[in-house]
C-alpha cells in the first residue's frame, strides 16, 4: 500500500512515538487513523505497533480493525521503518526532526 500518508508523528516518551496516518479510498475519501503507538516490545526483541485502543479495567481494547491483515502489516512495516530511523538517530546522538523524517517518507 504505497498511498499511506503519515500526517503527524509525536514523541511521547524517550522511545515511544504516536502516529496519525491517512489513506485514500474511492468510496469514503481519506480515512484518518489517529493514535497508533510504536515502541520497543516489552516482551520480545522487536518493535511493537499498537492500533488505537482504550483501557478498561487494566486491559486494552483496540478501537481500529482492518479485516485485510496484509494492509495492516504494510502499515506496520512503514511505521517500523520510521521508528528504526528515529531510534538510530537517538543512539548516534543526532538531532533529527521528526517532521523532516516523515517528509522524506511521504
Amino acid at each position: 500500500m504505497n498511498n499511506i500518508e503519515i500526517r503527524q508523528v509525536k514523541k511521547l516518551a524517550k522511545k515511544t512515538l504516536r502516529f496519525t496516518i491517512a489513506f485514500p479510498t474511492q468510496e469514503y475519501g481519506n480515512i484518518v487513523i489517529k493514535g497508533i503507538r510504536v515502541c520497543e516490545s516489552p516482551k520480545y526483541e522487536d518493535i511493537w505497533v499498537q492500533p488505537p485502543s482504550y483501557n478498561v479495567y487494566g486491559s486494552y481494547h483496540p478501537t481500529f480493525f482492518l479485516e485485510n491483515k496484509s494492509i495492516w502489516e504494510e502499515i506496520c512495516v512503514q511505521l517500523k521503518d520510521i521508528y528504526k530511523k528515529y531510534i538510530g538517530s537517538l543512539e548516534s546522538d543526532l538531532d533529527i526532526d521528526l517532521d523532516d523524517l516523515i517528509k522524506n517518507i511521504n
